[in-house]
């Protein structure tokens, strides 16, 4: 009697779990895809601001790399290659300093304005005035607040000129130029909304003022954004009418509605959960390294990370494979240089392995024997949180107490810029897709004492219905959609 009750309770739980995951399924499926949208299931940030002066979220940016135009492009084939955009064509002078970019005519915004070298030249303007996170593509060669409107001029409705603090590598400012912040927005359209002195920015944050391939139609704030194609699109209209993005942060569930044929493209659901669907009829796959690194920040300011030694022994406190195969399912390369695999001059090796005799040794001979106390400000978000807990314990080993600071995206960000930190995690997207940008953000006269500790770089495998075509997500922070198809 006893053994037939249980049996029956196990029947029922089993029944239980399945209604509840039936639901679970149903609650996120919308239909079969239309035959003339791509739905896309990615992870977004629930805060994504859509004002290309300021996003830093590599959802935003490969929003804003399908809605916005920019002077100049990375070819679509050779993300190395820089191409006229907006700009049909540039010219340098003798100095190597001074730039004329000339604007392609016929380009117009979502709303009917004209594109125009004014609209450029206010873009690049608000990018510096706003002081936004992405105004260091232009700041590190030498603009400012106060030389801004004198170095970035219009000349005539369709040229304008940019001159540079010294002479550059000639390709480093059209380079700089193809990055997502460097977008031209619609000035009139912008200026309409324009709040205290915001320059619009609270207006765009949830609005559109662009004249890419696709166009913004609906945002719902951290559950999807819909876009419709532009039609007028100078360099050719997209193939598919819409492109719908939904934020679903689960992987197995993304991986689960693909299957269903509820969405047509699953981005970053991991190497781990396709093992064995290699053969799924209707379903392909995509797996390749992707333009962003896993890092540790050290303020090498502070007093006791200001040793060069303790900042070389906490890089042999890092669990790189453990985390790499435990936290992260083997969805990262290792990676300790500071440019990125696929971009040139990148090097493959990895001089630092997780050795905690060899960080004592380090600390001893840094006068740090006895250990010390320092914090690290992360995200609340996986895999920051998990990657925190593995270092607190890690570190523990060569007696470093490691205390966990918690944060929001804002107050994450207030931080760091505020330089409020000992160390902090992040995960950096290049600028613009060039060695240079990682130059910029991480050289250091040694890689041994460099205030980073450079860890993985980030991978990206994708589940494709086979009928989708053309959909490539690029070594770069973002994926371009004017080019997919529905067969």
């Amino acid at each position: 009697m006893q053994k037939k009750i249980s049996f029956i309770f196990v029947l029922i739980l089993i029944i239980s779990i399945f209604t509840v995951s039936l639901s679970f399924i149903k609650a996120y499926a919308q239909g079969a895809s239309p035959k003339d949208t791509i739905v896309i299931a990615s992870r977004f940030n629930d805060n994504i601001t859509l004002d290309p002066a300021e996003n830093s979220d590599l959802s935003g940016i490969e929003f804003i790399m399908n809605t916005y135009d920019r002077l100049t492009a990375c070819d679509t084939d050779d993300f190395c290659t820089i191409k006229g955009a907006a700009a049909k064509s540039w010219s340098v002078a003798e100095n190597g300093k001074t730039f004329t970019f000339n604007i392609r005519k016929g380009i117009s915004f979502a709303s009917g304005n004209p594109l125009t070298a004014h609209d450029a030249v206010f873009s690049l303007h608000r990018l510096i005035l706003l002081n936004s996170p992405g105004s260091s593509i232009l700041s590190q060669l030498g603009f400012n607040p106060e030389n801004i409107k004198q170095k970035i001029r219009v000349k005539d409705k369709y040229t304008l000129t940019i001159e540079t603090d010294k002479k550059y590598p000639p390709n480093l400012l059209p380079r700089c130029l193809a990055g997502s912040s460097a977008s031209i927005v619609d000035k009139k359209e912008v200026m309409k909304q324009d709040d205290n002195n915001d320059m619009g920015n609270k207006w765009l944050k949830i609005n559109y003022a662009g004249s890419g391939p696709y166009r913004l139609r609906q945002l719902k704030q951290g559950k999807s954004i819909l876009l419709d194609k532009n039609n007028m699109y100078w360099a050719g209209a997209p193939k598919m009418d819409k492109i719908n993005i939904r934020n679903i942060a689960d992987p197995s569930t993304r991986l689960m509605l693909v299957k269903m044929g509820e969405i047509d493209i699953a981005r970053d659901v991991g190497s781990s959960l396709v093992k064995g669907l290699e053969n799924e009829p209707g379903l392909t796959f995509k797996t390749g390294a992707k333009g962003c690194l896993y890092y540790i920040g050290i303020n090498h300011e502070e007093d006791i990370l200001s040793n060069p030694g303790v900042r070389q022994a906490l890089k042999y406190l890092v669990d790189y494979k453990g985390i790499a195969d435990d936290i992260f399912n083997n969805n990262v390369l290792i990676h300790q240089s500071l440019i990125p695999r696929a971009y040139t001059k990148t090097s493959l090796e990895n001089p630092f392995n997780y050795d905690i005799e060899k960080a004592r040794s380090i600390l001893e001979q840094a006068g740090y024997k006895q250990g010390f106390n320092i914090s690290i400000n992360i995200y609340n978000d996986y895999p920051f949180t998990d990657i925190a807990e593995v270092l607190k314990s890690s570190f523990a080993k060569a007696d470093i107490k490691l205390e966990i600071n918690y944060m929001d995206h804002a107050r994450f960000s207030d931080n760091c810029q505020s330089k409020n930190y000992d160390l902090y995690m992040d995960c950096w997207g290049a600028d613009f897709q060039s060695p240079e940008t990682s130059e910029f953000a991480f050289a250091w006269e040694s890689n041994e004492t460099s205030p980073f500790i450079l860890m993985f770089q980030k991978t990206e495998t994708a589940v494709i219905k086979s009928i989708v075509k053309g959909f490539d997500f690029g070594p770069g922070s973002g994926s371009s959609y004017q080019y997919i198809i529905k067969e």
